[in-house]
């Protein structure tokens, strides 16, 4: 890729790269060096994202943003569980989401994208944006500002890289001379240490950087695809010519044209051998799930609960497994007339009508086995993937009469629109509150406490404060007989409990603790861990068992 440098305003270029580096290290410097929760902070580093580059770009960005509306939604979709709930897992893999979907907003905005939207193809085109641009564009930039050396704002850029490692060499200097300085300086910055400052400082100028190159290189010409080398080129031999004396008869010299390879298809007979002994299989499963599971009617021997526990994820496999023949099928199987074609289609169709029976016979099961046994995140992750599942089935029927339909932005829809879905379902209180709600007393409150602040409000009620009874006791004056459990802490003591599980329960607890207090700031905002303070709030006498139990394993 060649990349000839448009017209971009230097000021306009350093502006931009520093406000999105100051907002980095106001909003996310402390989420990713400090493991603050996120919050609020993501959908506002977002828009600060989206300035910049207004600033940086002008109307070239902007007015590429009309064609990119459903972008722009979904982005903001995967933005608002950040202020809604605290699941890790799903705030991270959101994050993930986010940095994909703006990497390739930008690229269609600004006309650079080599792959179709709304497919997973578009990875590439992100990926280019973040390392490619980003890191190959930061000579042309640096270039740029060098350029303008005479320049009143390019004197200020450099003016402030000398000044800010001549500073951070004076200041330390001048507080340990003076105290008055000293306290100053500290009453002026707060509890804010010297490494982050450092460190706020090295994150600046690598994000200005970076942002720098990335801006720059927006600018340039659009990016063209690389010419391909086809796999099995043609030869093209010169022209024949009568007139030379060594020139081939043009017999000979047909034949010593190297034919174009063909290629490869899957058998027409093969596919049909294995679609017609796939179907021979599935059809009477099927049966059987109507007789049975859908009916309500076990097999002797088998109670309902464990009759609808075998097997889930078996079926799960099963159904995947039959759902990429049919896919490689569709895409290599051999040309035929159109008859044999509507037959391989109707074998076709009754494969995934019968996989479409397993898929809901899956999650029959895994519901009934919820019922009896209780939520759980693979559970509940499992049933959201299998309803992606369920409707990227119902477009490849669809597809295999509708020669248009493209499957590839179909999956992108089903199994993103399932995930949005599924984070804002807010799957930690979901748990908490239907196994309370179903089990009552019989809840696993040590595997709830695990599940985060979102959780916490539905069972907090349900614990009691004499289980969290600790003592300290040297270990020369304890006794194994009265008290068997234990745990070593410093200064030759023991911590002794009544309960393995509600020491567990209270490790987990010190911790979702910890994200409250760290995060109680306007720039983590979250509704999750402010509903669990409200509750921690309530309960004060557990708030301070747990802490005694979090200060007692800090010393060891």
């Amino acid at each position: 890729m060649t990349i000839e440098q448009t017209k971009l305003s230097t000021p306009r270029l350093a502006a931009a790269s520093v406000l999105l580096a100051l907002s980095f290290c106001i909003l996310l410097y402390d989420s990713l060096f400090k493991l603050i929760p996120l919050g609020l902070n993501v959908p506002l580093y977002l828009a600060a994202f989206y300035l910049s580059l207004g600033i940086a770009l002008g109307k070239r960005f902007t007015s590429g943003l009309k064609p990119t509306v459903l972008h722009l939604a979904l982005i903001t979709l995967l933005c608002i569980p950040f202020v809604l709930i605290s699941n890790p897992l799903l705030l991270t893999l959101s994050a993930i989401l986010i940095i994909l979907l703006v990497g390739e907003q930008v690229m269609l905005s600004m006309k650079k994208a080599l792959h179709d939207p709304y497919s997973f193809c578009f990875v590439g085109d992100s990926l280019a944006l973040w390392f490619t641009f980003s890191f190959g564009g930061v000579k042309g930039a640096f270039a740029q500002y060098k350029s303008g050396g005479k320049s009143r704002f390019t004197g200020i850029l450099i003016g402030i890289a000398v000044a800010i490692p001549v500073l951070l060499a004076v200041i330390p200097l001048l507080m340990s001379g003076d105290a008055v300085f000293d306290k100053a300086f500290r009453d002026l910055f707060g509890g804010l240490r010297w490494n982050d400052i450092l460190g706020n400082i090295a994150a600046m100028l690598l994000l200005f950087t970076l942002a720098s190159g990335l801006f720059w290189a927006l600018a340039a010409r659009p990016r063209t695809k690389p010419p391909v080398r086809p796999i099995y080129a043609e030869a093209v031999p010169p022209a024949y010519d009568t007139r030379q004396p060594y020139a081939q008869p043009p017999a000979a010299y047909a034949q010593s044209i190297p034919a174009q390879k063909q290629p490869a298809y899957f058998n027409l007979t093969a596919s049909f051998f294995v679609l017609g002994a796939l179907s021979a299989v599935l059809l009477p499963f099927c049966a059987i799930q109507f007789a049975c599971l859908f009916a309500g009617s076990v097999p002797e021997g088998f109670t309902y609960a464990e009759y609808a526990r075998s097997g889930f994820w078996q079926l799960l496999a099963v159904a995947v497994i039959v759902i990429a023949l049919v896919l490689l099928l569709l895409r290599f199987g051999a040309p035929c007339s159109s008859a044999a074609n509507s037959a391989r289609r109707i074998l076709m169709a009754l494969l995934l009508v019968c996989t479409l029976v397993l898929l809901v016979s899956a999650f029959s099961r895994m519901t009934l086995y919820e019922q009896f046994f209780g939520f759980s995140q693979l559970r509940l992750f499992t049933q959201f993937f299998m309803a992606a599942l369920l409707a990227f089935l119902a477009f490849g029927i669809a597809r295999l009469w509708l020669s248009r339909l493209n499957l590839k932005k179909c999956a992108f829809f089903c199994f993103l629109g399932c995930y949005i879905v599924m984070a804002f379902f807010n799957v930690d209180a979901f748990i908490a509150r239907e196994n309370v709600k179903n089990q009552g007393g019989n809840a696993d409150i040590t595997y709830l406490t695990t599940l985060g602040p979102d959780a916490l409000p539905y069972y907090i009620d349900m614990l009691d404060p004499a289980d969290f009874e600790t003592e300290i006791v040297p270990e020369e004056d304890y006794d194994y007989d009265s008290r068997p459990n234990f745990t070593y802490i410093g200064g030759g003591n023991m911590l002794l409990y009544d309960d393995p599980a509600a020491l567990r329960q209270a490790r987990s607890l010190s911790h979702i603790m910890r994200d409250i207090d760290v995060s109680d700031n306007w720039r983590y905002l979250n509704a999750g861990r402010s509903a669990a303070k409200q509750a921690l709030d309530a309960h004060p006498d557990i708030v301070l068992k747990i802490e005694e139990i979090r200060d007692a394993l800090k010393s060891r």
